[in-house]
């Protein structure tokens, strides 16, 4: 689930209006222009009908289930990324729900919104995790250009143009990227 504090951390409350508190959250995004309005990736890796993008406007008091064009079945570990200069710009790189061994979590989309998620659009199903996406999965975007893009998984890609096109900028044997 989400938990917020609000004095530093010393005490925590559990946000649950209208986000699955049950379940993992993989991912979070904040709009840098406006606290108030937050992305969490809702990921149970091993499926689950409520998984997907859920936004708030209001600091976390609510949630709101975002649909759009972004996938509905199938949905493992989600990473978000929001463009710091484009905040509107939003990337979702999602994986396969994983099976009960951990196998499967390969690339299910790499997903853009250029609308503060209520329409997405798939811009690669490049597989960039093989099938360990359950466990590592990250993206991140550029801090002057909401059309560049990293994203890691077995290896690390780098998009120029939005998204449409990624290419393998660490060739490495096998390190896994998580931040």
């Amino acid at each position: 689930g989400i938990w917020k504090s609000e004095n530093g951390g010393q005490s925590w409350t559990q946000l649950v209006n209208g986000v699955p508190g049950d379940l993992s959250v993989t991912s979070l995004a904040m709009d840098p222009g406006n606290p108030s309005i937050l992305y969490a990736g809702v990921s149970h890796i091993f499926g689950d009908s409520r998984n997907g993008v859920y936004k708030s406007v209001d600091g976390g008091g609510s949630w709101q289930k975002l649909g759009g064009g972004f996938p509905t079945v199938n949905i493992g570990h989600i990473a978000l990324a929001i463009a710091p200069t484009d905040r509107m710009r939003l990337y979702a790189n999602v994986v396969h729900s994983a099976d009960n061994v951990g196998g499967n979590g390969s690339t299910l989309g790499l997903f853009r919104s250029d609308d503060g998620g209520q329409t997405w659009t798939l811009r690669t199903a490049q597989n960039f995790h093989r099938t360990y996406g359950w466990y590592l999965n990250v993206i991140i975007t550029d801090q002057t250009n909401p059309n560049i893009a990293y994203t890691g998984g077995v290896r690390m890609y780098r998009t120029d143009d939005g998204g449409d096109t990624w290419d393998d900028v660490l060739r490495t044997q096998h390190v896994d990227f998580h931040a």
